[in-house]
């Protein structure tokens, strides 16, 4: 694993300068280096096919777009921001589901449960491809590829989806995801550094439900 200390009641990872979050698949702090490191601040250098488990055993992924622009004030955006996350689950039919949480309006297409005000986030549910599952257990590479271009295209707003995969229970993700957005009384959505309830929280916090 990278980085020099384990922090066990965060689970994240501590590299001197900055935090690693090792379910999304990124760093929580920005690069302290800047642009020299690279165009994002906050990804991880990794094995782009790194992922896939050759037993067939990874059903749930934490997707990162990291490059995806957030709005930090209104009418302005920023790519610097750690990108978007959400959570996609699929079981051994190749059968998928995508969950991911956001500033969303309640009325929008895919919203699941309690609807908050806009500005106190919201679940939604996205339709996306099923996998195809080869014959050693695996997705197959187009299905995959086809499936990242649609995350892209449907989640993504054009920017590539990375994803960090480990074992979990599909059931047990999306039952959690359900359970969040059913709450009424549930946290609003915020960035406070020392108690965040965000779209990164929410796919952190339903991957690790399902392990």
């Amino acid at each position: 694993m990278p980085g020099r200390h384990h922090d066990r009641k965060t689970g994240l990872y501590y590299n001197r300068h900055r935090y690693y979050d090792p379910v999304v698949g990124s760093y929580i702090n920005q690069d302290p280096i800047g642009l020299m490191g690279d165009n994002n601040h906050y990804i991880y250098p990794v094995n782009p096919t790194g992922w896939i488990d050759s037993l067939g055993l990874q059903q749930a992924c934490v997707v990162n777009f990291p490059d995806y622009p957030v709005e930090y004030a209104e009418g302005k955006t920023s790519t610097w921001l750690g990108g978007h996350n959400g959570v996609l689950t699929y079981d051994t039919s190749g059968k998928t589901q995508y969950f991911e949480y956001g500033r969303y309006n309640p009325n929008a297409k895919g919203i699941m449960g309690s609807k908050l005000p806009q500005d106190d986030g919201n679940v939604r549910q996205t339709p996306m491809p099923n996998l195809k599952i080869g014959k050693d257990g695996v997705p197959t590479d187009e299905s995959m590829k086809n499936l990242e271009e649609q995350l892209s295209k449907g989640s993504g707003k054009g920017t590539p989806a990375k994803l960090t995969c480990s074992f979990a229970d599909p059931k047990k993700v999306a039952d959690y995801a359900k359970e969040i957005s059913e709450n009424k009384d549930r946290e609003k959505y915020n960035w406070n550094p020392f108690n965040s309830n965000h779209y990164r929280s929410f796919a952190r916090d339903v991957a690790k439900a399902g392990q």
